[in-house]
């Protein structure tokens, strides 16, 4: 992106799809955020800019790209960011762009979200519902959608079996439950189209 395009973006302010940190989040507060716009609508994030819109810039690089870095790691399936570093008005700010994913749902901490207005939310079977009824259209592209979505459940179901926390076993549970309703839900497509 240029200057002046990062500026325009700035200068509209945060939306469902922009949003802007003054400050390096945690990993995983970073990773739920990425993973949100990968399930949604994609986005992009500027690290050097206050919510006002007012550009502070960064002070480590190093660290941002690290903090990134580690942050990518905890999202599955796999996300590859390509942050940016552009200077604007003298100040270093960096630019990292979020595609919709192609693989939803995108996990962050065994756990789903998406974006919805300037929030991070659950990512609800709905969602997940209409996004695979928009990319899986014919019957060969619904089973490959079922098996990969019966590998996610039964990597959770893995983890579930091992985990020690209750309260990790539950959200897994829940999530495990939708995964298996949009399963549900993808036979039923298949089953109509023929």
């Amino acid at each position: 992106m240029t200057s002046d395009e990062v500026l325009n973006l700035i200068n509209q302010g945060e939306s469902e799809t922009l949003e802007f940190k003054l400050r390096l989040p945690d990993t995983l507060l970073l990773a739920k955020q990425i993973s949100a716009f990968a399930n949604t609508q994609g986005g992009v994030l500027i690290f050097g800019v206050g919510d006002d819109g007012k550009i502070a810039g960064i002070d480590n690089l190093k660290l941002t790209y690290q903090v990134l870095e580690q942050a990518e790691k905890r999202i599955t399936p796999a996300i590859k960011l390509k942050p940016d570093t552009i200077s604007l008005n003298g100040k270093k700010v960096v630019i990292v762009k979020i595609e919709k994913g192609n693989l939803s749902p995108y996990f962050a901490g065994k756990q789903a979200f998406q974006r919805k207005n300037m929030d991070i939310i659950p990512l609800t079977g709905d969602n997940l519902y209409k996004d695979i009824q928009g990319r899986a259209t014919t019957t060969d592209e619904i089973m490959k959608e079922v098996k990969r979505l019966t590998a996610v459940f039964e990597q959770l179901n893995n983890e579930v079996l091992t985990s020690k926390n209750w309260r990790s076993k539950i959200a897994d549970w829940v999530l495990g439950g939708i995964i298996g309703a949009l399963i549900s839900l993808a036979l039923a497509m298949f089953l109509g189209q023929n």
